[in-house]
């Protein structure tokens, strides 16, 4: 009797373990089910979205100027440039977008104004810096140093308007004017034939005045061949920081594209710096790369020229 009773007690005993483990294991599945969901609902997610920013950016064809006698011509690296860049010689990030609507009712160039800027034309010229070059003023200048790419403030330092009265572009030209305190020295890019842009001093000289005694110009370079924009193969839009570049053409365009522009300011280009934007690895045929391009503004800049080697 005694025994029947120690073998029901053993029983009921191994009995309530069971039942002890059975629940300890569906408390542990409960707990990683909540855990797992709370890591979907509440960690890092499945996917991704990046931000790109500026939604709502209207992109507008960009002016272009007309570096040529009919428009037209090939592509020339521009030596005098400055990199778009905060740190020379490097690349701005691009990033590949949707096909523009390049076509007339669209954000395309197609019926771009290439036009460029009137101011200066009819001014005298004090000096001449060869040729076809002509020195048209000295003056103070106050406001964005551009010509470093720094846009930091000055404050009354010397500048000069610069003519192309010839009928070819000025690629780069270095000029020096001595005056009763001492020589400035300027450097100006992209000069299109008949028009005229101001050149800030390069060492940001003060202003004391405009008598001078000596200009001399120590370097010229002109485009052995006329840059061109390649219209028929790439349409421009773009919007202040931003360009769009879409290749409309029939093969793709594998190397480097690199877009050189200028900013106006009072009818004249405005420095003698040239920005560049460019955008590694080239473009595949009908489709749109953007790059930013830091001094870009719509209302205010012109695309100058292009430089890529034709999609094949």
């Amino acid at each position: 009797m005694k025994n029947i009773k120690e073998r029901n007690i053993s029983t009921k005993v191994k009995i309530l373990i069971a039942a002890i483990c059975a629940a300890a294991l569906i408390a542990a599945v409960v707990t990683a089910v909540v855990l797992v969901n709370k890591n979907r609902s509440g960690g890092v997610p499945e996917e991704s979205t990046v931000e790109t920013g500026q939604k709502d950016v209207s992109y507008r064809p960009v002016d272009t100027a007309d570096l040529s006698d009919n428009g037209a011509g090939t592509e020339t690296a521009d030596t005098g440039s400055a990199q778009d860049t905060d740190e020379p010689e490097s690349t701005e990030d691009t990033q590949s977008v949707d096909t523009a609507d390049t076509s007339e009712s669209g954000t395309g160039v197609d019926t771009v104004d290439t036009s460029e800027p009137s101011g200066g034309k009819d001014e005298p010229r004090i000096d001449d810096l060869g040729h076809s070059l002509t020195l048209v003023s000295l003056e103070s200048y106050s406001g964005r140093f551009v010509e470093d790419g720094t846009d930091d403030e000055v404050d009354n330092i010397v500048a000069a308007t610069v003519r192309n009265d010839g009928d070819r572009p000025c690629q780069y030209i270095v000029f020096t004017v001595t005056t009763e305190d001492g020589i400035a020295t300027f450097e100006a890019s992209t000069i299109p034939a008949g028009a005229s842009v101001l050149v800030l001093e390069k060492n940001r000289t003060p202003f004391t005045t405009a008598e001078f005694t000596a200009v001399d110009t120590e370097t010229y370079i002109e485009f052995m061949e006329i840059p061109a924009l390649h219209s028929d193969e790439l349409k421009v839009s773009g919007a202040d920081g931003q360009l769009i570049v879409a290749n409309t053409g029939d093969g793709d365009i594998t190397d480097n594209v690199t877009l050189y522009y200028k900013n106006v300011k009072d009818g004249k280009y405005f420095g003698g710096i040239t920005y560049a934007a460019s955008i590694n690895g080239g473009i595949p045929a009908g489709q749109s790369v953007m790059v930013g391009a830091n001094h870009f503004k719509i209302d205010s800049s012109r695309l100058m020229f292009i430089n890529y080697v034709s999609g094949q």
